[in-house]
């Protein structure tokens, strides 16, 4: 509790430090340019999150694992955040499933997804 008010006072100062300096002269432009500068920042990271998690979504559908749902907000971060800054996996790229080799045998339920899995998500990807 006293780290959580010790961090909500420090922003509150830092605001109404900013909102004085903003009337100085020369400091009155550092302002200004800082708050153009979150506005751009905020924007670019509604855009960045909103491509994290199409292709968070993307892998989990590929992959086909079966996440509990008090997992698939943990599965969404960690899958996005490995999959954007690190290397994917070959065989998810190129869609090889191992539970979709043989499609004549499966129903057609079963062969929908596995279609979609191997050819419409890669060419996604």
């Amino acid at each position: 509790l006293f780290s959580i008010s010790l961090h909500v006072s420090y922003i509150y100062s830092t605001i109404l430090l900013l909102r004085y300096v903003a009337a100085d002269r020369f400091l009155g432009s550092v302002v200004k340019l800082l708050s153009k500068i979150s506005r751009i920042l905020l924007s670019f990271l509604f855009v960045f999150f909103v491509f994290w998690m199409t292709y968070a979504v993307t892998i989990l559908l590929l992959t086909g694992e079966v996440v509990e749902p008090i997992h698939i907000p943990w599965k969404f971060f960690s899958n996005g955040a490995f999959e954007i800054f690190a290397e994917v996996e070959g065989e998810v790229k190129e869609g090889k499933i191992t539970s979709c080799t043989n499609t004549t045998d499966m129903s057609p339920e079963t062969a929908v997804d596995c279609i979609i899995r191997t050819w419409l998500i890669p060419v996604s990807l």
